[in-house]
């Protein structure tokens, strides 16, 4: 059953807006699942979407995802005609449990992006490369990141 089009657009923008409250990420996350989602009941020539997986690390992603699961998966998937799981399979971790997991793998993490940046080096000085080698660091494990700034000057605080 599809929804007029003007309260599948209202219903779209209120999901994206409550996500971007939350936090940017989720608001990335939220906008694909979303557009996804209504490709799919609107166009379905276009894209067929059996399933969509997410995957979650940490216990604040775990927090985040709770909320998109109360604003969208509850609502949305009672309107659909494929079912949509989530799956968290780290979510009892922390982020620092999950990378022990990762080295254990040997995940190559100078290849992971974490920079808020566009560019492909991390620039080293954003949130997101702060968190980065403060994570490496309280690890221990060894950050082959290449950062467009020298970051052995950063001392812990």
């Amino acid at each position: 059953m599809m929804l007029p089009e003007e309260l599948t657009l209202q219903g779209f923008w209120q999901i994206l807006w409550l996500a971007m409250v939350i936090t940017w990420i989720v608001t990335i996350i939220g906008f694909f699942i979303v557009s996804a989602y209504f490709w799919y009941d609107g166009k379905s020539w276009l894209l067929k979407i059996e399933n969509i997986i997410l995957k979650c690390v940490g216990r604040l992603d775990k927090y985040l995802y709770k909320i998109l699961d109360i604003i969208f998966w509850k609502g949305e998937n009672n309107g659909t005609r494929n079912n949509v799981e989530l799956y968290l399979p780290l979510s009892d971790l922390d982020i620092h449990q999950v990378m022990g997991v990762g080295q254990g793998l040997r995940v190559p993490f100078e290849l992971t992006h974490s920079c808020y940046s566009e560019k492909m080096i991390h620039c080293g000085v954003c949130g997101g490369c702060t968190e980065r080698r403060d994570r490496f660091k309280v690890t221990g494990i060894s950050d082959y990141t290449t950062y467009t700034i020298d970051t052995s000057e950063f001392k812990e605080m």
